[in-house]
């Protein structure tokens, strides 16, 4: 028999053997494709738990398929007849590529396809997820060729995961930076994973020997995919074509409450900006602050300390349209605190002379990409996202309107350079206009849940949420009578990032 024919004869052995895992698996793969296609709103237990068996039993028919014919077992049965070694492998290895791991990669491309995102956003997406899944499959199958049963193999992998976890779980969780320099080198890993991981296998299926060298390797190589996985995709950063900036914003700081230096504990500075469009939402964080005081001194506090929202302009609607109640706009102003300790708490009270902040100004665009009218059941798809109208409610005092929302996007914005910009982008991006009577009324987020999602695999950054909005805030909020929601429709706003500005204001006391 040829060397081709070996491998084809092995592989159909493997399916014939593990018929019934393999047919568990495919069922699974086409059940969470069809819930993504069909159902992407159905976010039960039930749901939760068909995603998550896609990659349980995906490793488990992997190692199946590998220890069916184990290479370190002295009663295999394959080491006895004329096989080649690399014949046995390469059957194993095509047998998992193609049906553990290509099979729900398709559902994850058709799943894809209903986003109404573009050709080159599913490639990208779909590769995420592909080098996700192959971070899982590659230790499974390393480690399943060196064990001799299904149970010794789970306590290994298993005991790999919890020895990770515990040596360096804490310094692997994001925003790290050790957990940002690793995201970087995710696809590398997969590449030199996958290539040490085959030189592996070829060694055990040529000696059959699993001595300690072997499997400190195995280990490590387990240990890198598995930290692949833990530290997230890479940070991806969009540049649209938005509003043009003719000249940079110009910042300027203030220290206030000088006299409460030392009873709070903190530096309170204000923060202004001119020169920036009206049109676009305004924040600013801040890495670091240096004190200097009137001896020469410096107190340099480097740390971040969130992010300050200046400015939220008006939702884009009708340019005819009038908002009524509350008008949104507000200078581009705001304040933040810079956190003493007790002994530079008092000494800053006494000798400061001027302070510096070192941080960037973000200016970010809203864009409406979607509306839809005011009825349960109403639902669009654009850009990426998916979004359905559960149930609306405008007969109380109160009108309220559950949106439920499943989305697939690249970072949007940039994590890396806006720091924690949450407070920016979780701004209102939800209004009811009335086009007939070109009337706007701005809806509140009180209530929301969500998180991470996935698809068919994990690795694409998919977010499912929903969101309670609300007509009032506070006394000055108006709620028109209940015609006027029967021709309303509620926009979706979108936040796209224009800009951002490295500054260092400094503010000189008297």
């Amino acid at each position: 028999m040829t060397w081709l024919g070996q491998v084809r004869h092995i592989a159909w052995k493997d399916v014939r053997q593990s018929r019934w895992i393999l047919g568990i698996y495919i069922v699974v793969v086409i059940t969470a494709t069809a819930r993504s296609v069909a159902f992407p709103f159905a976010a039960n237990g039930v749901a939760t738990s068909v995603l998550f068996l896609v990659v349980v039993i995906g490793i488990a028919a992997a190692a199946t398929i590998v220890q069916s014919d184990s290479p370190v077992r002295s009663d295999a049965l394959w080491a006895s007849r004329p096989f080649y070694p690399s014949a046995m492998l390469s059957a194993k290895l095509l047998l998992v590529l193609i049906v553990i791991l290509a099979v729900p990669l398709l559902g994850e491309i058709a799943a894809l396809g209903t986003f109404d995102v573009s050709r080159a956003d599913v490639a990208f997406f779909a590769s995420q997820s592909a080098v996700v899944y192959a971070l899982w499959l590659l230790p499974t199958v390393v480690v399943a060729a060196l064990t001799r049963d299904f149970r010794s193999f789970v306590v290994t992998l298993l005991g790999i995961i919890a020895g990770l976890l515990l040596l360096v779980g804490i310094a692997l969780v994001p925003p790290s930076s050790i957990a940002i320099r690793v995201s970087f080198t995710r696809g590398g890993v997969t590449l030199l994973g996958t290539v040490i991981g085959i030189a592996l296998l070829a060694r055990v299926y040529t000696t059959h020997v699993a001595h300690a060298g072997v499997w400190a390797v195995a280990v490590t190589l387990s240990a890198s995919a598995l930290v692949a996985i833990l530290v997230g995709a890479p940070p991806v950063t969009v540049v649209p074509g938005a509003a043009a900036i003719h000249a940079p914003p110009q910042v300027q700081i203030q220290v206030t409450n000088l006299d409460q230096i030392a009873r709070w504990r903190q530096l309170q500075v204000a923060i202004s900006v001119e020169n920036a469009p009206d049109s676009l939402a305004a924040g600013f964080s801040t890495d670091t602050a240096i004190l200097h005081l009137r001896d020469g001194s410096m107190v340099r506090i480097a740390q971040t300390f969130g992010a300050t929202t200046l400015h939220i302009p008006d939702l884009p609607v009708h340019p005819d349209s009038r908002w009524l109640g509350r008008d949104m706009k507000t200078g581009m102003i705001g304040n933040f605190g810079i956190p003493l300790t007790d002994r530079d708490a008092r000494t800053v009270a006494r000798e400061l002379l001027a302070v510096e902040v070192i941080g960037s100004l973000t200016l970010i665009q809203p864009r409406v990409i979607g509306e839809l009218p005011l009825r349960a059941g109403a639902s669009m798809t654009r850009d990426g996202m998916r979004a359905r109208i559960a149930r609306v409610d405008y007969s109380s005092d109160n009108p309220t309107i559950d949106l439920e929302t499943f989305s697939v996007q690249r970072e949007a914005v940039p994590r890396i350079a806006l720091g924690n910009m949450n407070g920016l982008v979780d701004a209102p991006r939800f209004s009811l206009v009335n086009f007939t009577r070109r009337e706007a009324i701005p809806l509140y987020n009180r209530s929301s849940s969500g998180g991470g999602d996935w698809l068919v695999l994990p690795g694409a950054p998919v977010q499912q949420s929903g969101a309670r909005l609300e007509v009032k805030n506070g006394a000055g909020s108006m709620v028109p009578e209940d015609t006027w929601f029967r021709d309303a429709k509620l926009l979706i706003v979108q936040w796209i990032p224009v800009a951002t500005y490295p500054v260092r204001p400094v503010a000189t006391l008297r």
